[in-house]
């Protein structure tokens, strides 16, 4: 060792062991990495005799626990118990069946520990959790790290007594439910739902929701009345199906990744709006199959939005949704106007250009995002606008509109984010 070293591990060992310990939690690396003696807290106790005790003294340390395919079982089972009853942040990933049946035996011990909860197991180890309490539990995330078998529509509960769960993710597990009412529950993802009743007969458990994702496997027709949420500010959905399925009083954001050839999606808007008395204030859609017509149908039913996002996966109809964008009864109070451009297409930015100068003139439109998406899946350079289009967009900037332009430039080592213009 250099002397400076020396000196410095010197200095360190005459510090009182509390604030030896409160240095150990500072080098924990961010997030929750996998296990590694060439990390905290298993390389701080390597240091020497004095800092291992101090490490295994300090429950604190090892209250994050990430294990994963090849992680040591013997390890999981030394780590929770240096723990000390402390809560724990726990992140279990194993597609093996049989392994993630024995990680099952080694952690449902400490549920009583459990606070912030991923796991990405096989199904029949996660139906383990039937009905369990958990009495310091905050976020579940579940997911199945493997196909359920279509044959397989056997339906299993989850949660019984959780009072502090605020915060839920299930992904690929349509036929779990839950067990007991979720009072504190807030926010919920829940991808998929069986079918809409499904749907209703959760959500009945979340009474408090604020913001709610979810999906369907399926379309059955609806078969119970809608649930109330009167909490509930954000919906995301994947289709239209879900809006016969809530009433939503207080509603502010709403978002349909896209929208469906054979679904009234205005109709269905509107009677969502009718029905909750509810003032959608943010759009985000994606309306590929949607004509003029419907287009500006389904627009209209949320007159009084002041923010549209667009998502263009198919940029044949963009010049007719730019159009339909220019009646002066469409979303007059708009002022947030953002085009997702995902499919990489062409955008005639003529259009577009005369849309934006007419909207800034005569209606309440102060900002507008363009995001440039690529069809190229290697690495390739950034997509770049056309010298005068660009002109024109600094000129609505200095008539006073923020403008923000931004694309992204595939490495071989991943992607960077590209901003062309940006006066937000």
């Amino acid at each position: 060792m250099t002397s400076s070293v020396v000196q410095n591990a010197a200095i360190l060992s005459t510090l009182p062991p509390e604030i030896l310990a409160v240095i150990s939690v500072h080098c924990l690396p961010p997030g929750q990495p996998l296990p590694s003696s060439r990390e905290a807290p298993l390389l701080v106790a390597q240091i020497c005799h004095q800092w291992r005790e101090i490490c295994l003294d300090t429950p604190d340390l090892w209250e994050l626990v990430t294990f994963g395919e090849k992680s040591s079982l013997e390890l999981l089972q030394t780590w929770l118990s240096r723990a000390k009853g402390r809560p724990l942040s726990l992140t279990l990933q194993c597609v093996d069946p049989r392994r993630a049946g024995i990680l099952m035996d080694i952690i449902i011990p400490c549920i009583p520990q459990w606070k912030h909860v991923t796991f990405t197991l096989p199904v029949a180890p996660l139906r383990r959790l039937h009905l369990c309490n958990f009495p310091t539990l905050e976020r579940l995330v579940i997911a199945s790290s493997g196909r359920v078998p279509v044959s397989d529509d056997t339906e299993y509960t989850i949660l019984g007594d959780a009072p502090r769960l605020s915060q839920v993710d299930i992904h690929a597990l349509p036929q779990l439910k839950f067990g007991r009412r979720l009072e504190r529950l807030t926010s919920l993802r829940f991808s998929i739902f069986d079918n809409a009743t499904h749907a209703i007969t959760t959500l009945r458990m979340c009474p408090n929701l604020v913001d709610l994702f979810c999906s369907f496997g399926s379309g059955a027709p609806l078969a119970l009345p809608p649930v109330e949420l009167n909490s509930l500010r954000s919906l995301a959905v994947t289709t239209e199906i879900m809006l016969p399925c809530v009433t939503v009083p207080l509603l502010k954001r709403l978002q349909i990744s896209r929208l469906s050839r054979d679904i009234d999606a205005a109709s269905a808007l509107r009677s969502l709006v009718s029905r909750s008395s509810c003032e959608i204030q943010s759009l985000s859609v994606d309306p590929r199959h949607l004509n003029n017509e419907q287009f500006g149908s389904f627009l209209r039913a949320v007159n009084f939005a002041r923010h549209l996002k667009l998502t263009l996966s198919a940029a044949v109809r963009f010049p007719q949704q730019i159009e339909v964008l220019g009646e002066a009864d469409v979303l007059p109070r708009l002022t947030h106007l953002e085009i997702c451009d995902v499919a990489g297409s062409r955008v005639q930015f003529r259009a577009l250009l005369d849309l934006l100068s007419w909207r800034q003139q005569h209606t309440a439109l102060e900002k507008f995002e363009l995001w440039l998406g690529t069809r190229r899946l290697g690495p390739g350079p950034p997509r770049i606008l056309p010298p005068a289009v660009m002109d024109e967009f600094r000129a609505l900037g200095e008539a006073g509109m923020r403008l923000r332009i931004r694309t992204r430039e595939r490495l071989v080592t991943g992607s960077v984010d590209v901003v062309h213009l940006d006066t937000f």
